[in-house]
């Protein structure tokens, strides 16, 4: 009976330390492929809940909040402070991180464990105890006695493995030990996306300083292979690409070229010509893998293409409040697959929120004036029910969307999800039929936050195809009891259905 009692309090003890859920926003592009979709509804009107000021004495310049389980929002000012505010906008803690700046991106894993990378060449690794913040760890990871100024995003693999360049592509585990280094040229600065599968990573990389790269890497960093953009310094983005469904890899060169890259190192489709330029922006996906772009003129152009044969969709420009150059800014889509971006008016030092519906109608704008405090680059980040942006010295929270996963189905092609037993214990099987393309099964908790992602593109031919859910999560720690959502996702489909868990006691 003892050790009975000593085995149940240390599962306890273990769910209590381990058993987390995924954040809510990870990372400045939502998941680890950084497509900027995310399965949150955005808002659909324009109500200002609060804004929480810092006293910071300058602007903030660069930023992109992340999310953790609870809802706490997390994001950083140049005056070396990072700060955890609370849902409803009551400032949790404050830590300043030292002499230096923080990243305005960083990233927050599965753990719950904060990122940063700083101007003294450190990542920085905070843990939010609930009342305060304690540093677990940091790491001088530069090679350079040359400071860094160009704080770019972190992301963090899987495994828990924190990838970030500084002057240096940089991976470091968990506990903060560097495991390797690679040198990435004229490049250094934007983090690589990695493959659904947790397995490669995808990142811009000059190899000498006339030739610029896509570049394939094994996260335990042996080279793959290099694929050719353009020539250098020209065809230089300082970005990240994204990678789609089927894992291709979508990159926008500054020389106005759109690539389609798949993993073995062959072009999806020949490089599709635009307009203008594109200084630190990233491809950002929608449904079925539309591909979204904004380029950097005054009075910038956006499109949407197709994944199928990088065929143009639609084509418009801003002309409402035309924009400052748009350097930086990428677009982030939601679960019905509209489109968000902030960008800096022109000769203002205002803040407006583009909304575009999925067709790529402009649907509304809302302004922000900053009161001579310019973010020239800002990334919103979602939350069931809730919208956030950060401009000038201030987190702005907006009410958004339906909370919650869609569960309605939007699929052009016949397809059914089958699951037993539900209510479940111990496992589930997912059973999906029939239908003649690919897709993708993923776990979300009744909150919208992705639990298990099972990264793995699968090919149907009008055959019954099982998925078994052990009810963990992508580190393989067991989720709470609770209400969950099995969606398919895939081109022409979008399809959920309800599962519940119920641990035995």
């Amino acid at each position: 009976m003892k050790f009975q009692r000593y085995s149940v309090l240390l599962i306890i003890v273990f769910l209590i330390q381990y058993g987390h859920s995924a954040p809510i926003w990870p990372n400045w592009k939502y998941d680890r492929q950084l497509t900027g979709r995310c399965p949150y509804y955005g808002p659909d009107r324009d109500i200002l809940l609060w804004s929480f000021s810092t006293p910071d004495t300058f602007s903030i310049r660069s930023a992109s909040p992340v999310i953790g389980e609870d809802g706490t929002v997390y994001f950083s000012s140049p005056d070396s402070f990072i700060f955890a505010v609370r849902p409803n906008g009551t400032e949790k803690w404050r830590y300043k991180i030292g002499n230096c700046v923080p990243g305005g991106f960083p990233a927050i894993d599965q753990r719950g464990r904060l990122y940063f990378n700083t101007t003294d060449s450190r990542v920085v690794a905070i843990d939010d105890s609930g009342t305060y913040a304690k540093l677990a760890w940091q790491r001088d990871c530069s090679d350079s006695t040359v400071p860094i100024f160009s704080l770019t995003p972190v992301v963090v693999g899987s495994d828990r493995t924190v990838y970030v360049s500084l002057d240096s592509l940089y991976a470091i585990d968990s506990l903060g030990n560097r495991k390797w280094a690679y040198n990435t040229g004229l490049t250094n600065g934007f983090p690589p996306a990695i493959s659904l599968d947790g397995s490669y990573l995808y990142y811009e990389y000059c190899s000498d300083p006339f030739t610029n790269n896509i570049a394939k890497r094994r996260t335990d960093g042996t080279l793959i292979w290099t694929h050719y953009i353009g020539g250098a310094p020209f065809s230089l983005t300082w970005a990240s690409p994204c990678i789609g469904a089927d894992s291709t890899i979508y990159f926008a060169a500054n020389d106005a070229y759109l690539h389609a890259i798949m993993p073995n190192n062959t072009d999806k489709w020949a490089p599709v010509s635009l307009t203008g330029a594109f200084l630190y922006v990233t491809v950002s996906l929608g449904i079925n893998d539309t591909i979204w772009l904004m380029n950097r003129q005054k009075r910038p152009v956006y499109w949407k293409f197709s994944p199928t044969n990088g065929s143009e969709v639609l084509k418009d420009s801003i002309t409402y409040t035309p924009s400052r150059y748009n350097l930086y800014n990428s677009f982030i889509t939601d679960v019905l697959g509209r489109a968000f971006i902030a960008l800096i008016d022109s000769g203002t030092y205002n803040l407006t929120l583009y909304v575009f519906e999925s067709n790529g109608t402009l649907n509304r704008t809302y302004t922000i004036p900053l009161e001579g405090r310019r973010t020239n680059r800002t990334f919103p980040a979602m939350a069931p029910g809730r919208f956030y942006l950060v401009g000038g010295n201030k987190l702005y929270a907006f009410q958004g969307g339906s909370i919650g996963v869609k569960e309605t189905e939007m699929s052009d092609l016949p397809v059914s999800v089958k699951i037993f037993p539900n209510p479940f214990c111990t496992k589930a099987e997912i059973k999906i039929t029939p239908t003649t393309t690919s897709f993708f099964v993923k776990i979300y908790d009744s909150a919208g936050r992705l639990v298990r992602d099972f990264s793995r593109l699968t090919t149907y031919d009008r055959r019954a195809t099982e998925f078994i859910w052990d009810g963990t999560d992508n580190s393989g720690i067991p989720v709470k009891s609770g209400v969950y959502f099995c969606r398919v996702e895939g081109p022409k489909i979008i399809k959920t259905e309800k599962l519940v868990l119920i641990r035995e006691r």
